[in-house]
């Protein structure tokens, strides 16, 4: 990835009240890395999702949801 140009990958950090996550992408990639820690209890999740046949914007709303959906038990 260090050969690579930045302006080819898609990254965000989303906070909320029980989690702070983020993910980034290589643009027309299928790979989305995520990290996501929660805020009230001591955890954290880190992992590759593998997605076939969607857009970039698909990509991102997918990794949003997911961060936003999260919760820790």
């Amino acid at each position: 990835m260090a050969d690579t140009d930045p302006t080819e990958f898609i990254n965000e950090v989303v906070k909320l009240s029980g989690v702070n996550g983020g993910y980034f992408f290589q643009k027309s990639d299928m790979f989305i890395y995520f990290y996501i820690e929660s805020n009230s209890k001591k955890g954290s999740l880190s992992g590759i999702i593998e997605i076939y046949n969607l857009t970039d914007a698909q990509m991102k709303a997918f990794a949003k949801d997911f961060i936003q959906k999260m919760k820790f038990k």
